[in-house]
């Protein structure tokens, strides 16, 4: 931005990042687009990766992207350690793990837990409150769980405290999606 903060000078920063991203690959491209997605990157970070150079900001890239995978080694439950088996499904999903509160989307779910995709920094064995609700109910559920496992593209959660209603609930619903 130029020192008297005219336009002419955020135009100038807006034109240097349409750049960067041109000239970023696809995969430094998604890499980015996760980071606004998620809300991780601000206005000051932002400047700061548009003054760089363009081997700096590649190099960034590069660095962010091994950060986001290297950081959490990836766990694969096998279906005879799942209590239940879990039906795919793209449900909206607030949480709160301690002081933080999300909205994510569940990918898949049984009686026993969800999958959530986030790429949140949340340790395993934390504590975890969902609030969901099927598409056919406005009635939401207030769940709590245990983030048992993660991966890099997000957390496994296993119930700790949900009522028979609730199970109901989650079984009426993949009946409903296991139907034809």
């Amino acid at each position: 931005m130029s020192p008297d903060g005219s336009a002419a000078g955020r135009y100038s920063v807006l034109v240097r990042l349409f750049e960067l991203i041109n000239k970023a690959n696809e995969e430094q491209q998604l890499s980015l687009l996760k980071y606004l997605h998620q809300g991780n990157l601000s206005s000051p970070l932002f400047k700061c990766i548009i003054d760089m150079s363009h081997e700096e900001q590649l190099a960034l890239l590069v660095q962010l992207k091994e950060m986001s995978f290297d950081e959490m080694p990836e766990k694969t439950i096998t279906l005879d350690e799942r209590e239940s088996a879990r039906t795919p499904c793209f449900l909206a999903v607030d949480y709160q793990a301690e002081d933080s509160k999300h909205t994510k989307h569940i990918l898949d779910i049984s009686t026993g837990g969800v999958f959530i995709e986030t790429i949140e920094p949340i340790a395993v064995g934390q504590e975890i409150t969902l609030n969901f609700a099927f598409p056919e109910s406005q009635e939401p559920l207030k769940v709590s769980g245990k983030i048992i496992w993660r991966n890099p593209k997000g957390i496994g959660v296993k119930f700790t405290g949900i009522t028979d209603q609730q199970v109901d609930r989650i079984k009426k619903y993949i009946a409903q999606k296991e139907q034809p």
